[in-house]
């Protein structure tokens, strides 16, 4: 692995486990720390390698539609359906199936509770 060629000792171990760290903690506060949920959700897509283009995940979208929903952005959601906005790969067909069948259920609970979230029990 490549960590085993660049940390020899322990002291090494800590310099790069601390940078580690400290990347990690920017990009949380980068894409991932807002006081407001609406704003939080509003920053989406988030740009990177999340998952990476080359698995089969085949999951590519799928979180922003969900925090446009939430958002009640259902010109999206529709957008997402159709297919009709440019992505690095095929959105995964069973994926816009699934948010088809929501939609419907999305909108009704948007039109009585002002959120597509069931209400708490």
């Amino acid at each position: 692995m490549i960590y085993q060629k660049l940390v020899h000792t322990l002291p090494e171990a800590e310099i790069y486990i601390r940078d580690f760290f400290e990347r990690g903690l920017d990009l949380v506060k980068r894409y991932f720390s807002s006081p407001d949920e609406k704003e939080f959700l509003s920053g989406y897509p988030i740009a990177g390698k999340f998952p990476e283009l080359a698995t089969n995940d085949g999951y590519e979208g799928l979180g922003d539609c969900i925090a446009r929903a939430v958002l009640l952005d259902f010109d999206y959601v529709e957008r997402f359906i159709r297919d009709d906005f440019p992505t690095a790969r095929p959105i995964y067909e069973p994926n816009r199936e699934r948010v088809a069948q929501w939609l419907p259920i999305w909108k009704e609970r948007a039109a009585e509770t002002g959120s597509i979230l069931p209400p708490k029990k």
